[in-house]
């Protein structure tokens, strides 16, 4: 699922790429019934809409946080909601250094 954010940086050029008019895209995926379900195949909006909204939340908070060394955001987000509700977050990042900046933002 493509969340999209109302968060877009102001243009600058700073030859690192680290704008862009994309969304960022996150993929979420639920526990139910035993089986692990992507958010699109959740038909039930009172079982979907909190994910989706989680999945903003992140997504928002994502976008603003850039690599210092290379400008670039967190790629191919995850999240994945246990039946407890507990959440796993994965994401690709272009160094070590970005996944500190998460880190730390996320706690």
């Amino acid at each position: 699922m493509t969340i999209r954010t109302p968060y877009k940086e102001e243009s600058r050029d700073n030859g690192l790429g680290a704008c862009s008019d994309e969304a960022m895209n996150v993929r979420i995926t639920v526990a139910l019934q035993g089986r692990v379900v992507a958010i699109d195949q959740v038909t039930d909006r009172r079982i979907s809409d909190p994910f989706v909204q989680a999945g903003k939340q992140i997504a928002i908070k994502l976008e603003r946080l850039r690599c210092p060394v290379h400008g670039k955001t967190a790629s191919n987000v995850r999240l994945h909601f246990d039946v407890s509700g507990a959440v796993d977050l994965q994401y690709d990042s272009c160094c070590e250094k970005l996944g500190t900046v998460i880190g730390r933002a996320l706690g």
